[in-house]
């Protein structure tokens, strides 16, 4: 019941606000203030390198994982072409 009467109050919250021009005015003042903020733009860069890093670690474990895998199944071909 509780859910519901908060379902009920947030759906018309959103829509008096989306029917109102000064909160897209306000919304547009922080999307502004955000895009402009050198702080922001520094954790953003600092976050994409983060995973840029991250993505290149995976990577090369991966390529590492491979190559083992690889030198194992050459040197078990070679061990069985010297018997027969």
């Amino acid at each position: 019941m509780a859910a519901a009467a908060a379902r009920r109050g947030l759906e018309w919250t959103l829509r008096e606000l989306t029917g109102n021009p000064a909160f897209y005015r306000f919304v547009d003042g922080i999307v502004d203030y955000l895009v402009r903020n050198p702080a922001l733009e520094e954790l953003v860069r600092r976050q994409s390198a983060t995973l840029v890093g991250e993505a290149v670690d995976d990577l090369r474990t991966g390529a590492a994982r491979a190559d083992s895998a690889l030198d194992r199944l050459v040197w078990a071909l070679r061990r069985r072409m010297r018997r027969a």
